[in-house]
């Protein structure tokens, strides 16, 4: 009924009308620049309620785009440049941001918006293997940050403190939190044999395709994600113990079991992939086919 309703018009009215559906989407993935709100919005909710907005809610900005898109090729089409340039600031300035953040929390915030750059730019790619990449970060996405928002909101509980720099040497005192959470930054940063790293792998690949060495543009972005996250373990678990979280306890029974099925979704996904490829595969190659 929806692509019946709008048969009568005229393309330049579909493009309208899809620009007005990407700036109210715009604005929940969040793209550049509607994305103000994620930071302080994260750093002042309670823990729970940033697990849910990351992994759950931020992802109905990229689902309503794809399904806008089906409806209106035309203005997908007319719109894909806005969405790789949009994508590739995301990337860029969302690492850039991380990077500089010394709160854990804020620093997991501003990384979303970066990894959430990467579904602007397989949108962008109007091909099956950047929608793959589309659907794979707002899963993947969703299950890594939300089990890292989990381990912040553990240290705090015990430590209350988010300060990266009030950190050093814990791995020997919580091993099990330094061995998750240095596995999630790793699966975070893209690491071959990890969720992350197949379904940015399919976004650039696609835009490769359709957008040619601009993608590389992106690399940047990677790079600095892999920086913050290597610099985070280094300065929280590895180097001599700090004596002033001597009374640090490590996680328990419940949070382990909280953390193990995310835990053997971002193993399994990447070491699998074909899992969760083989669901998405058909319905993904028709939605290309439509907007090409």
């Amino acid at each position: 009924q929806l692509v019946s309703a709008h048969t009568g018009w005229t393309p330049d009215f579909k493009m309208l009308v899809f620009a007005a559906f990407f700036i109210g989407l715009a604005v929940k993935i969040p793209a550049f620049p509607l994305h103000g709100w994620l930071p302080l919005a994260h750093v002042e909710a309670p823990i729970p309620v940033s697990v849910l907005l990351s992994a759950v809610l931020l992802k109905m900005g990229g689902y309503g785009l794809m399904r806008v898109s089906g409806l209106l090729p035309e203005g997908i089409a007319w719109f894909a440049p806005v969405l790789f340039v949009l994508g590739m600031i995301n990337i860029v300035y969302g690492a850039l941001m991380a990077w500089r953040q010394t709160d854990l929390k804020a620093m997991v915030a501003f990384s979303s918006i970066s990894h959430m750059g990467f579904v602007l730019l397989g949108l962008s790619t109007l091909s099956v293997t950047g929608f793959t990449g589309v659907v794979m970060q707002m899963f993947t996405h969703g299950i890594i940050v939300g089990a890292l928002f989990l381990l912040v909101g553990y240290l705090y509980d015990r430590a209350h403190t988010r300060e990266i720099g009030d950190f050093s040497g814990l791995a020997q005192r919580v091993p099990v939190f330094a061995v998750l959470m240095s596995l999630t930054l790793l699966a975070s940063m893209g690491l071959p044999g990890l969720a992350g790293f197949v379904s940015e792998f399919h976004a650039l690949l696609g835009g490769f395709d359709r957008w040619g060495l601009w993608v590389a543009v992106a690399s940047i972005g990677i790079v600095i994600t892999a920086a913050y996250s290597l610099r985070t373990i280094n300065q929280m678990f590895l180097g001599s113990f700090n004596p002033r979280w001597e009374h640090l306890s490590d996680l328990n029974a419940r949070e382990v079991l909280t953390m193990t099925p995310l835990v053997l979704l971002m193993v399994g996904l990447g070491l699998f992939p074909s899992a969760a490829l083989s669901l998405m595969g058909a319905t993904l190659a028709s939605l290309a086919a439509a907007v090409k």
